[in-house]
């Protein structure tokens, strides 16, 4: 096991699931980190939020589109913002 320490991690990569989203220990579906309708990953406090295509909501799936991750983006950025200054 490796620990990373940080205070915010924002990981950018890629057109699909990477190695360091298998090897995490987070509930995968089909390779992507399982989250909330509000991007948080369960069991994790609100600490954890995946978006994009590494994330898979539990109410289905979304496209794996660009205009997707933005607008996941958008409203993420928009709570951190808010939530947790």
């Amino acid at each position: 096991d490796t620990e990373v320490p940080f205070s915010t991690m924002v990981w950018s990569a890629g057109l699909a699931p990477v190695k360091l989203i298998e090897n995490t220990g987070l509930e995968l579906n089909r390779g992507r980190v399982v989250v909330d309708s509000y991007l948080r990953v369960p069991g994790q406090k609100g600490r954890i939020f995946a978006l994009g295509d590494c994330a898979t909501p539990q109410d289905g799936p979304l496209p794996p589109t660009a205009s997707v991750a933005e607008q996941q983006a958008y409203y993420l950025g928009d709570c951190l913002n808010k939530y947790y200054r």
